[in-house]
């Protein structure tokens, strides 16, 4: 073989190595599990034949998986792939949970999370998870945030489906955006390795204030450094005057600064407070509904009286 020739291959392996230790270990690893890998569809359109299902009884009767790949607190990616060979419309709640696998429970039914003893406030089942990563409460969205009208913030569509459909040809994946904020105060942050997962927020918490922060935290229009405090205050009990002497450390510099401006600890309460209020409606509304009977609703208008 004459020496071009053998300059030539050289040249061409050494190409090969430099592509192939360049890939994230994430397309790696897809590619490798998936002879015919599929780029996930960023924009999902509405299928309305689709079967609609709920996506977490999506989960459990083995019809979709779900991924969450976080890039830090703030959110990440979440990939739902339809296991049928039919086309599906899943229907996602307007507040979710991410959880580290590692602390997870079997198809989100009896067990712990694990969130260690810091408490979330009239919360479920607390386990002892205090190796685990943070756990991330939020909501889900197009992945850019412009192309459906049915996502979760986006309105309602031309057919009349409501905030959270988004549909999933047949052995496809879609990739959709999580808008989060860190549940536990101390824990280590995620990043783009770790092995996340969501769950409902009923798994981890059952008070209706967090519930009503997280949807806003998933609609993606809040300061996240404001909605992080929030989340603290209402998640971690933290109080505002803690989370005001919060310091850090910029890397490379000598002197620390505030975690949050007061700005963003004054646009924190006024969260909270929205949280409340909002609360103590729909609370109101739930208890009010319940007191008329099922044989009245036909007959007259509900009237929404508070004994």
């Amino acid at each position: 073989m004459s020496r071009r020739k053998i300059a030539v291959l050289r040249g061409l392996t050494l190409l090969a190595l430099v592509v192939a230790t360049s890939l994230p270990t994430e397309l790696v690893a897809a590619i490798k599990n998936s002879p015919t890998f599929t780029k996930p569809i960023k924009n999902p359109k509405f299928d309305p034949s689709a079967e609609q299902v709920d996506l977490f009884e999506a989960v459990d009767a083995g019809q979709v998986t779900i991924r969450l790949i976080p890039k830090n607190a703030m959110g990440g990616n979440v990939l739902i792939e339809n296991k049928t060979d039919k086309p599906l419309t899943v229907k996602i709640p307007e507040a979710v949970a991410g959880v580290s696998i590692h602390s997870q429970f079997g198809n989100f039914g009896a067990g712990n999370l694990g969130l260690g003893n810091q408490g979330l406030g009239n919360n479920a089942a607390m386990g002892n998870g205090q190796n685990g990563q943070q756990q991330l409460g939020g909501g889900i969205g197009p992945a850019q945030g412009n192309g459906q009208a049915f996502g979760n913030g986006q309105g309602n569509n031309a057919q009349g489906v409501g905030q959270g459909f988004f549909s999933i040809p047949a052995e496809m994946v879609i990739s959709l955006n999580f808008n989060s904020v860190c549940l536990e105060h101390g824990k280590p942050e995620p990043g783009p390795n770790s092995k996340y997962t969501l769950a409902p927020i009923s798994k981890i918490s059952r008070d209706p204030v967090l519930y009503q922060l997280l949807k806003v935290v998933g609609s993606g229009k809040v300061d996240t450094k404001a909605a992080q405090a929030a989340a603290w205050h209402q998640a971690s009990k933290m109080s505002f005057q803690q989370l005001s002497e919060k310091m850090n450390t910029p890397l490379g510099a000598l002197t620390q600064t505030p975690d949050f401006t007061r700005s963003q600890i004054l646009a924190a309460e006024e969260l909270i407070a929205q949280a409340k209020q909002k609360a103590a409606k729909a609370s109101f509304v739930e208890t009010s509904e319940s007191k008329v009977k099922p044989e009245n609703k036909g007959n007259r208008p509900i009237r929404l009286v508070k004994n």
